[in-house]
């Protein structure tokens, strides 16, 4: 029981409410974007981290490589965080409407969908280029047929045990599971060409 030395705990201050003006919301969204790059270069990091050990990950069931994934943390984004939703940033967006929030808005969005990634560690044009197209397909084709056994593989999870998992964190092992396996496919087929 409290007593009555002890203070009544700080209201906190959650939703559209946590942001004050336009200068806390821009930084709010490029918080958000960074976040997103920066979760994408960490998942990455680690499908690369895996395959420098060399072996062992092709016996990595789905389940081990959620909970790899969920032991590294930070699955909340700063919006998350202070419990503002995607309708709240609509909200604040419209209130504080001018070039530089919509800028930052449009980065938000694509870093949330991908669509600012992390450069490949040895990629370069002229390797792309040398990249006969029906090989591109071929591991188009590979990824595909990987992803729809993952599919598979996760359904024969318990839908208890499915529902429990993070959204974020499926999607993201989902990621590394077909990113491992693609590497080791594109690896071998670059090498035999």
């Amino acid at each position: 029981t409290l007593d009555d030395t002890t203070p009544p705990p700080a209201p906190t201050t959650t939703g559209a409410h946590a942001i004050n003006n336009r200068d806390d919301f821009l930084k709010l969204l490029n918080e958000v974007a960074d976040y997103h790059i920066n979760s994408r270069k960490r998942i990455s990091d680690f499908a690369r981290e895996l395959i420098k050990k060399g072996g062992g990950y092709e016996a990595l069931t789905f389940k081990d490589l959620y909970k790899m994934l969920l032991d590294l943390g930070q699955w909340k984004d700063p919006a998350e965080e202070r419990g503002i939703s995607d309708k709240d940033i609509q909200t604040l967006a419209m209130k504080y409407d001018d070039d530089e929030i919509n800028k930052a808005g449009e980065r938000m969005m694509l870093a949330q969908q991908g669509g600012i990634s992390v450069p490949p560690v040895h990629g370069t044009k002229s390797v792309a280029d040398n990249i006969d197209r029906k090989k591109v397909i071929n591991i188009h084709k590979f990824m595909n047929k990987t992803f729809l056994r993952l599919v598979a593989t996760f359904k024969k999870i318990p839908q208890t045990e499915r529902y429990a998992m993070l959204p974020k964190v499926v999607e993201a092992a989902a990621e590394v599971h077909v990113l491992i396996t693609t590497t080791i496919n594109c690896m071998l087929v670059i090498h035999h060409r």
